[in-house]
C-alpha cells in the first residue's frame, strides 16, 4: 500500500475517532441536565425527610405540652373543687351576716 493510501486510512480512522468523540460529548452534554435534575431530586427528598422528622418532633412536643397542660388544669380544678366547700361556707356566712345586719338596720 502506498503512503497516500496509508494516510487516507489513518485519516478515516481519525475521522471515526472524532465522530465518536463528538457523539460522546453530545451524550455528556445531554446527560448534564439529567444529572443536575437527579441531584436536585436527591436534595429535595433529603429536605422532605428532614422536614418530616422535624414535624414529627413538633407533633410529639405539642402532644407532651398538651398532656402536661391538661394534667395541670385538672389538678387546679380538683383543688378548686376541694376549696369550693370552704368558699361556699364563707359566702353563706357573709350573706347571713349581711342579711342580719340589714334586718337590724331596718328595725
Amino acid at each position: 500500500m502506498s503512503k497516500l493510501g496509508e494516510l487516507r486510512i489513518e485519516e478515516d480512522k481519525a475521522k471515526m475517532e472524532l465522530e465518536k468523540a463528538e457523539k460522546e460529548a453530545q451524550r455528556i452534554r445531554l446527560s448534564i441536565p439529567e444529572l443536575l435534575e437527579e441531584e436536585s431530586r436527591k436534595r429535595e427528598t433529603g429536605l422532605k425527610e428532614f422536614a418530616k422528622k422535624e414535624e414529627a418532633q413538633i407533633e410529639k412536643r405539642t402532644s407532651e405540652l398538651t398532656a402536661s397542660l391538661y394534667d395541670e388544669t385538672k389538678r387546679k380544678l380538683e383543688k378548686l373543687a376541694e376549696n369550693s366547700g370552704i368558699l361556699e361556707k364563707a359566702a353563706t356566712e357573709h350573706l347571713r351576716k349581711y342579711i342580719l345586719g340589714s334586718e337590724a338596720v331596718a328595725e
